[in-house]
């Protein structure tokens, strides 16, 4: 009975830092968006709620640093699948703002790859993982970015399948986005069977 209990708190105590991690990287990497937007033009916050998220990345940045000092960042399994759920996170509510309810316009699937390139890929490469080369990502993290980009436009888009359908041929840009999201990294099969369906 103390083993089970043990063994229950510990899974509870994984189950509470996982989420805290998850909610810290989710907020940092928001922080790291609205950088972005702010640069972009395209923020709706103020000048002094930027600094904020200044302060709250150079806090980060030393949470970031202890946690590969300790040996967690990127291999224990607790911290890398927080890291893996708060970009899939952000990174689907990124993509809804950017894609949501627009269909007969062309660079939204660009614009998310820009978004991608500007926004997570620095943030999960120079900040979370101290400023590993590409060239040396043992851990395949730019493939999952890759897949986690596609997965997130494929699937706001399937979402508003129907709606696409009936809006043809004035939703064309929709579909032929929606090919290339696909096209763009491995998916299942049953997703590129949807892409040679849209042809």
């Amino acid at each position: 009975v103390a083993v089970l209990s043990r063994l229950s708190s510990r899974c509870s105590l994984r189950s509470w830092l996982t989420f805290s991690l998850r909610h810290l990287f989710s907020l940092a990497l928001q922080a790291r968006d609205e950088q972005w937007q702010l640069l972009q033009g395209t923020s709706s916050m103020s000048s002094d709620d930027g600094k904020e998220d200044e302060s709250l990345e150079i806090d980060f940045d030393k949470v970031c640093s202890s946690l590969r000092e300790l040996g967690w960042l990127p291999s224990s399994p607790m911290v890398h699948k927080a890291l893996r759920m708060a970009m899939y996170d952000v990174n689907e509510q990124t993509i809804r703002k950017l894609i949501c309810s627009q269909y007969e316009r062309y660079g939204l699937w660009e614009a998310v790859l820009e978004w991608k390139k500007n926004v997570l890929e620095k943030w999960l490469f120079q900040t979370v993982l101290g400023g590993v080369n590409l060239s040396k990502d043992n851990d395949g993290w730019q493939q999952k970015i890759d897949l986690l980009a596609a997965t997130c436009f494929v699937q706001v888009r399937m979402e508003e399948l129907f709606t696409i359908i009936t809006e043809y041929p004035d939703s064309k840009p929709a579909v032929d986005e929606l090919r290339e999201a696909l096209a763009y990294s491995t998916t299942p099969v049953y997703i590129m069977r949807l892409a040679a369906s849209l042809k």
